[in-house]
């Protein structure tokens, strides 16, 4: 062979090896980068079919991990269960490598399926598929099956377990909180020869630490120390948590010490720890100087650390420290919750370091990696600092953004009294601003449940109009947006003329583009006009919106749709979404979404089911599974439940899963209509699919029962949702108390209203409405005078012939007093229009 002919040959084998590797290359390359699921599980399964591509477990992983976070357990067994076909599967790493990826996605009979089908494959089973059945039972968490798996398979194949094997059976008893069963395994363990190491050991100590039992979790320590097995970074920080659970501040930094003097680095876990038991002791100095100790020993801080630190520097008002760490957070690009950052924006704006407050701004929009959409606060000029309208509006108007913030408890002159909901005001914001106000004498925290926005809003109209300042009850109140005010009348009678003020007001203000990313005063005024009818004045405002730059937006643009469709305008919403090219906005799934919204909130179901047919392919627009969720839930408004039910059924045929709004969709109109069997049968698919229900789902279920004679069911299905850690809100109750109602069951109905009342819930309109007729009607007059006081006392609009029933019944027993009273509760109250006299008696 010539010198030619040889370097010809290497220069071809040469080219064959690279693109081989190129072809891999854009194999990973094609699976890493695509986003759509469905068509990953293609792509993966094409890719497979190249021996390369087989051996990369870290493709599998994460592909796996992917979609077992999506909850596409169905896709996962689909990629699996295709490997087999390969002849890989008779080797026992590539079985293995199933069995754990089925392990950690929760899916543990299909794990142990193929542990199973390994004979048939020509695959044999030793410790490492055993040992890896194991810790795909417990990464499943089906603690309780390890022990049974443990027990019978090593001897029907001739297995002998090994330290691997009894650290997972430890592990897994810890997991079900069986841990002086778990410290038995050690002693089990001393017979078959074999020696606990530092990761049994290290299993243990987290579980007791962990569960706050110290004194346990020293005794295995000095276990572990007369085994001579050496304590590693991961045992002292167990040590470190059990000391921070028994508040143990100086003993954890007596053992950060100690580690250190036995060359024992300690961990961001560690520090965070130190760092945390610091916060809980409020001490503000120790808390930075180990935060920038950790800085010292080139210990990276994590997202814990800054979620720890943050919000207590901005409670004990180290702004400058807490604006660091926020720029930290941006540098290493850590996701932190936006409520958080916002928080310290508002605080040094109120502090008056407005350029800190605006580079943070600044910096959320400039994030590649995720935007976050941080906005300065409103404050006020000097002027309107002493402006006395402005400074009580102001008040107003916190309240009014926060819908069970606080409630006004009294008044006196021209002084306001509140009461703040501590759970809907934890970092006392709304309540630190109250307290500045010249005109509240007193703010104090109540464990006020629950407000209605109405009855809010009543409140404070009721009491500003009794304001000596005020001209009249018929006054104009005033939200600040930058040098702009948006007149807001107030009055019960809202003439032409006002609505038309409030028309060009609005329009004025739209100048400003802070006004315009004030969502919720689009939505309460369009709100307000379509309650007086005016559409033509919703149409002035809203087609006003489009000269302006925000209309190439999509989330600009989606506005107006949805204001449209609330309004019932649905021909105008689509005018928008038909528009959008011209005003440069693309129109994407979204926008498509917002007008099928638009639709249903119109009531214009048909022209939803037709726009769905039409639409998308002639705008070029796939719809994704909420365009399906949209329809589905116009075909069930519309009556046609076989073409809602037609469509669920085949989302698995199109690669769309249905997710909990799909199926709260379908369950509320099958148990509504009384379909009660197919409705079960959803549940029962719905559960399969592993789509955890939520309180809508059980309140669906609940009345359906209510409704078909099943309320001991329906009972059981509440203690059900309690077990499960679903709180039941007013509904459920509502439900089961229905139930109780119609069967005339007086005691259940009283227990159960006991329940609602301690409950996290307070009683609504439809509560008393059904409670109070049954207690009347059973003579119990005593309840009913009870539940009217109650009612009232939450404004609740009862009808007057309910009240009259009740005082006619306590007049006939002679209950006086309490007819008087009830009558004079009633009388006095000012949301009632109409008054009561008691009945003469002969």
């Amino acid at each position: 062979m010539s010198f030619s002919q040889l370097l010809q040959r290497a220069f071809s084998t040469t080219t064959q090896a690279s693109c081989a590797a190129a072809t891999n290359n854009s194999l990973f390359t094609v699976v890493y980068k695509e986003r759509n699921l469905k068509r990953l599980v293609e792509k993966f399964k094409k890719s497979s079919e190249a021996y390369r591509f087989r051996t990369k477990s870290g493709i599998y992983e994460d592909t796996v991990r992917r979609l077992a976070s999506a909850k596409r357990f169905k896709w996962i067994e689909e990629i699996l269960e295709d490997q087999k076909k390969y002849s890989d599967i008779s080797k026992e790493g590539f079985a293995v490598r199933l069995i754990s990826l089925y392990g950690k996605s929760g899916m543990f009979d299909n794990a142990q399926k193929v542990f199973d089908e390994m004979p048939e494959r020509n695959c044999e089973r030793t410790l490492l598929s055993f040992n890896a059945l194991l810790a795909a039972c417990v990464n499943s968490r089906k603690f309780d099956k390890v022990d049974g798996v443990f027990r019978d398979l090593p001897e029907k194949l001739a297995i002998e377990p090994d330290l691997v094997s009894y650290n997972t059976v430890i592990k897994a008893f810890c997991g079900m909180d069986s841990l002086d069963s778990a410290v038995s395994v050690l002693d089990e363990m001393k017979t078959k020869g074999l020696k606990p190491d530092v990761i049994s050991f290290n299993t243990l100590l987290n579980a007791f630490y962990g569960k706050g039992r110290f004194a346990d979790g020293e005794r295995i320590w000095d276990l572990m120390e007369k085994n001579y097995v050496s304590p590693d970074i991961r045992s002292y920080n167990a040590k470190l948590l059990g000391l921070f659970k028994d508040k143990k501040t100086k003993e954890v930094v007596d053992l950060i010490g100690e580690m250190r003097a036995k060359g024992i680095e300690p961990d961001v876990f560690s520090f965070n720890l130190v760092i945390e038991s610091f916060v809980k002791s409020e001490n503000l100095e120790e808390a930075k100087q180990w935060y920038n100790e950790m800085k010292k020993c080139e210990c990276v801080p994590n997202k814990t650390t800054f979620e720890k630190l943050i919000p207590f520097l901005r409670k004990q008002g180290d702004l400058e420290f807490a604006f660091e760490l926020c720029e930290e957070v941006f540098k290493r690009r850590f996701l932190l919750d936006v409520a958080l950052l916002q928080r310290v924006v508002e605080e040094l704006a109120k502090a008056s370091k407005i350029e800190e407050a605006k580079k943070l701004v600044e910096l959320g929009k400039t994030n590649d990696y995720r935007r976050y959409r941080l906005k300065l606060p409103e404050l006020p000029s000097e002027s309107e600092e002493n402006c006395e309208e402005t400074s009580v509006t102001r008040i107003y108007y916190s309240l009014y953004s926060k819908t069970t913030s606080g409630i006004f408890c009294g008044f006196s002159s021209e002084v306001v009294y509140f009461r703040i909901d501590s759970r809907h005001d934890p970092y006392g914001y709304l309540m630190s601003n109250l307290k500045k106000n010249k005109y509240c004498k007193r703010v104090s925290v109540c464990k006020q449940r629950h407000i209605k926005m109405s009855s809010l809003c009543r409140r404070v109209r009721a009491i500003f109009t009794r304001v000596p300042s005020k001209p009249s009850a018929n006054f104009c109140t005033t939200e600040t947006l930058g040098n702009k005010r948006l007149v807001k009348n107030t009055s019960a009678s809202t003439t032409e003329t006002q609505l038309q003020k409030l028309v060009d007001e609005f329009k004025k203000s739209s100048k400003s583009s802070r006004f315009r990313h004030n969502q919720s005063i689009y939505r309460r005024t369009v709100a307000r006009l379509a309650g007086a009818k005016k559409f033509s004045m919703i149409e002035d405002i809203l087609e006003d919106q489009k000269q302006y730059y925000n209309i190439s937006s999509q989330g600009f643009a989606m506005r107006l749709i949805s204001l449209y469709g609330q309004s019932g305008m649905f021909d105008h919403a689509q005018k928008v979404f038909d528009e959008l090219p011209e005003l440069n906005c693309p129109r994407t799934v979204s926008s498509f979404n917002a007008l099928l919204k638009a639709g249903v909130a119109s009531k214009k179901y048909d022209k939803v089911v037709e726009i769905f047919k039409e639409l998308p392919s002639r705008v070029s627009i796939e719809p994704d599974l909420v365009s399906y969720n949209i329809v589905i839930k116009a075909l069930c408004e519309m009556g046609s439940l076989d073409d809602a039910l037609s469509m669920f059924h085949e989302l698995d045929n199109i690669g769309k899963e249905p997710d909990l709004v799909t199926f709260n969709t379908i369950l509320n109109v099958l148990y509504r209509n009384g379909q009660f069997s197919e409705g079960d049968k959803i549940w029962a698919m719905m559960e399969s699919k592993n789509v955890v229900p939520d309180v809508r789902s059980y309140n669906t279920k609940l009345r359906g029962m209510v409704l078909d004679g099943r309320v001991s069911e329906a009972v059981q299905l509440m203690n059900e949702m309690k077990s499960k850690h679903i709180i039941p809100d007013v509904f459920s109750y509502n439900a089961l108390l229905k139930g109780f109602c119609d069967g005339k069951n007086l005691e259940e109905a009283k227990e159960w209203y006991g329940q609602l009342q301690e409950s996290e819930c307070n009683p609504d309109l439809v509560t008393y409405q059904m409670l109070i007729p049954l207690f009347f009607e059973a003579d119990d007059f005593d309840m009913a005078f009870e539940l009217c006081s109650e009612a009232i006392n939450q404004e609740m609009r009862l009808k007057k012939e309910m009240f009259t029933q009740v005082v006619n019944g306590l007049v006939k027993q002679d209950k006086d007093e309490k007819a008087c009273k009830l009558v004079e509760l009633i009388n006095s109250t000012k949301y009632l229009k109409y008054k009561l006299e008691l009945p003469v008696v002969d």
